[in-house]
């Protein structure tokens, strides 16, 4: 109980200590993760026009933005933030960075609960230590990099997690109550995200699992899934009930454009080889990985003579997910992947329980120090992705470095969208907080949108990440942008993000696609005197 207890004080103070990071500020408007931005403008959305579907906020199910609208209230009433007051996004900065603290409070409250539900479960029904698994669990690079931001991921987590929590509850006393509760907290789960649709093939499945042949009754089926639609359409889509939203972009952007973005990666394997060899050993650690790929062949290879139905129950509920992931080809990486995770853990702790308790005392002290060694492997590779937040930020370094050594008054030229390119902070600031937006009168530079087909470029011109444009695109406006900028012999100041140690275990490309930090791997500011 004293290391379980250690490992969620642990998890608080690495959470805390870097709550602040990329959050708007006097030095920049937005969040450093645009994510987060539509997040908040999708909660306000919610409630002035009752759907989270429309321009400028994050496109998707409603219950996580209802819950995050809720969370605000006492705050609210105790004086601490108002969104609805602030008029401008580049106004009001010390609300904006408020209000960001307060919804990743929300943020690492879900976290928390998550890692006490793999406790209960692991120790509960699988009677093994549970400081094993929420240690596999809460290790994961995946996992510390997104319980520091705003967005429903790891608020999906907990609820699929509680999801398996009531599922073994139903397994051990299959009522007719328990069955619809479960699919109350399924659909909760798909009102968060889409991305729990998975969850109802698996509830269909524990119905049948579960349920002894001798009771089994279509009327309990029908009663739960008429709960699991009820909540979903009531908390995760009104908004379409009641003609007020559309999911249509929300579904055509992740699974038709974002695979279709596959093919332009240039990776050296095909994208599904590329994942399963390359990105899940990243956002997951890679000795984390490589044991939760151990585990899972173990049980696969022993699936017949294994008469644990919850474990048998985890794994199949695991390759439904994969499966589900699919479609999405290479854009199934990052927080997509996060929903994997519980799985994996239990999986994991079950699998490596079962081979432990069947090795003989020798076995046991010769595999002790591999695991020991893997486990200080796999501490020192998390938290060379935590010093990344720690250390300074590109775009703070690339915001000195201008104002000691380009002229006020220069045109800088920046590609569109100026909110997504990762730009210096004083770029940003500047580019969107003019009061006379084109006339750069209040402003130390000016700037121009640009791009490689422009007749005659800027002196000075900066780009984010060129060289993962170059080395891994093969088409796209930045990096044709980056070709001609070398070619006609401008100079390069590359700024790079500060990760000596991050380099040793993740490759760049690799860095680029998982998104666990939403920084840019490198800022290049170019400059050509004439």
């Amino acid at each position: 109980m004293k290391v379980f207890v250690g490992i969620i004080l642990v998890y608080m103070v690495l959470m805390l200590k870097i709550l602040p990071w990329g959050l708007p500020g006097p030095d920049h408007p937005f969040t450093y993760h645009m994510d987060e931005w539509h997040q908040l403008q999708a909660v306000r959305a919610v409630f002035r026009y009752g759907s989270p579907n429309i321009p400028g906020a994050a496109n998707g199910t409603m219950f996580f933005f209802i819950q995050a609208g809720v969370w605000l209230i006492p705050f609210n009433l105790m004086g601490q933030v108002n969104p609805f007051l602030i008029k401008s996004s580049v106004s009001s900065l010390p609300i904006w960075h408020e209000l960001f603290v307060v919804f990743r409070l929300n943020t690492l409250l879900y976290g928390i609960f998550s890692i006490i539900l793999i406790a209960k479960i692991s120790k509960e029904h699988f009677k093994v230590n549970p400081w094993v698994a929420t240690f596999f669990f809460t290790i994961s690079p995946i996992w510390l990099m997104l319980s520091n931001y705003f967005k429903y991921d790891v608020s999906l987590v907990f609820w699929i997690t509680l999801s398996i929590y009531i599922t073994f509850k139903f397994a051990r006393s299959p009522t007719l109550k328990n069955y619809v509760l479960l699919g109350v907290v399924n659909a909760l789960a798909l009102a968060v995200k889409v991305s729990g649709i998975p969850l109802l093939l698996i509830y269909l499945f524990s119905f049948y699992y579960f349920t002894p042949r001798k009771t089994m009754s279509v009327k309990a089926l029908v009663l739960g899934l008429i709960a699991f639609i009820s909540v979903f359409v009531l908390l995760g889509i009104p908004d379409v009930v009641l003609g007020k939203g559309s999911y249509y972009e929300y579904l055509h952007s992740n699974l038709v454009s974002g695979p279709s973005a596959s093919d332009n990666y240039v990776l050296g394997s095909s994208w599904w080889l590329f994942l399963l060899t390359s990105e899940l050993s990243v956002v997951f650690g890679h000795f984390t990985y490589l044991v939760f790929v151990f585990c899972f062949f173990i049980l696969i290879f022993n699936f017949r003579g294994f008469r644990d139905k919850e474990a048998v129950f985890l794994l199949v509920s695991l390759i439904i997910i994969l499966l589900s992931l699919v479609p999405l080809k290479l854009s199934a990486t990052g927080n997509r992947l996060l929903v994997l995770l519980p799985y994996l853990s239990l999986l994991a702790v079950v699998a490596l329980d079962r081979l432990y308790k069947s090795m003989s005392g020798m076995t046991k002290k010769l595999i002790l120090p591999f695991f020991l060694i893997g486990t200080a492997f796999q501490l020192v590779e998390t938290y060379s992705w935590v010093t990344i937040k720690l250390n300074r930020d590109p775009r703070a370094i690339s915001s000195e470095w201008m104002t000691s050594n380009i002229r006020p008054g220069s045109i800088i030229g920046i590609e569109n969208i100026p909110i997504y390119q990762m730009l210096p902070d004083i770029t940003l600031k500047e580019f969107y907080s003019s009061k006379s937006y084109g006339a750069w009168t209040d402003t130390i530079y000016k700037y121009e949108i640009i791009d490689s087909n422009i007749r005659q470029l800027p002196q000075t011109v900066v780009v984010s990440d060129p060289d993962v444009a170059i080395r891994y695109f093969k088409q796209s406006p930045k990096k044709d942008l980056v070709l001609r900028l070398r070619k006609e012999g401008f100079n390069e100041t590359k700024i790079d993000t500060p990760r000596e140690i991050n380099k040793i275990f993740v490759k760049d490309i690799n860095f680029h696609l998982s998104g666990l930090v939403a920084t840019p791997l490198s800022i290049s500011i170019f400059t050509k005197q004439i």
